[in-house]
């Protein structure tokens, strides 16, 4: 077995675990490298990279290191030792990581940025967010694209192309065995986590110009008047000082039923009605047989098309 140096054993050693596929390999600013240099005491040891990803070293001068891997450190300190030692023998380390951010935002218990030490598989990094909240649909993951592409066959490149984007389901990254759950997930990378939509609207039914729904996007209410008016208005046949407002849930079961005086709110008689998410507004006709037609019309048969978003 050949010797070595006591310092370079450990050193070696050390570098087999920093090295592993789940370690970083390349240098970042704030980082510290820790440096062996044969005989060149004067730069064996450890060396904090400043915020602009520099080395300021005796004897080699300065190098830009940010993003660098570490063997083309290694190299290029080599070949600056040559003039000062003959066979310069050089070995670097990363022994200090700083900032390797993953952004995570969304629908997750704890949102925010976590810091890594390298590659982590997408599952681990969930699980470190606090996991998905109930509901949750997709997951994209974005990567910068001087970080190299997204080993996916559904990544792409994003609109401004400065990036890689991926979207994946939710429910197979969660399957731990899936290859979803062990892509791997880069420093500087975002993962964002959104819940699965759900039309959130209001139906406009019977004696109005346009039958229809006004979907809730930006806000959670809209009077009743402006819904009247999104509706184009009440025909002329209309019967308003007997409509009828339901609630459904997001089941379709109807939970609340009214009969209200239209015909007194638009006047400025009486106070708006505020409608929600699930509301049904029945106008009817000044005829019997169309008044019980309009009240057998379900949130379904009021949904044709959209009115317009709120």
């Amino acid at each position: 077995m050949k010797k070595c140096f006591p310092f370079l054993c450990l050193l070696l050693s050390t570098s087999v675990l920093v090295w592993s596929a789940e370690a970083p390999t390349s240098i970042q600013p704030d980082d510290t490298v820790t440096i062996f240099a044969l005989n060149v005491e004067e730069i064996s040891r450890a060396w904090r990279v400043n915020s602009a990803g520099e080395l300021n070293l005796p004897m080699v001068g300065r190098i830009n290191v940010n993003g660098l891997p570490v063997s083309k450190l290694e190299k290029e300190i080599t070949e600056r030792l040559r003039q000062f030692v003959k066979a310069p023998y050089v070995t670097v380390h990363i022994s200090e990581f700083h900032s390797r951010p993953v952004t995570v935002s969304g629908s997750v218990d704890k949102p925010g940025v976590l810091q890594v030490n390298g590659p982590a598989a997408l599952l681990d990094i969930l699980a470190q967010a606090g996991g998905t909240k109930e509901g949750s649909s997709t997951l994209t993951l974005s990567r910068p694209k001087e970080s190299g592409a997204i080993p996916h066959p559904k990544a792409r490149l994003s609109a401004d192309n400065a990036s890689y984007v991926l979207d994946l389901p939710v429910r197979e990254v969660l399957r731990g065995s899936s290859e979803d759950a062990r892509l791997l997930v880069l420093p500087h990378d975002s993962i964002n986590v959104s819940m699965e939509r759900r039309q959130r609207l209001v139906h406009m039914a019977g004696e109005v110009a346009r039958p229809g729904a006004i979907e809730l996007v930006t806000q959670d209410v809209v009077p009743l008047t402006k819904a009247v008016a999104m509706a184009g208005g009440l025909n002329r046949t209309a019967s308003p000082s007997k409509t009828i407002v339901r609630h459904f849930n997001p089941s379709g079961q109807m939970t609340a039923i009214a009969v209200i005086d239209l015909k007194a709110i638009l006047a400025g008689k009486k106070a708006d009605i505020i409608l929600t998410d699930g509301d049904t507004v029945i106008v009817p006709g000044n005829q019997v047989w169309s008044y019980l037609q309009t009240m057998m019309m379900t949130a379904a048969t009021a949904s044709i098309y959209l009115l317009g978003t709120l």
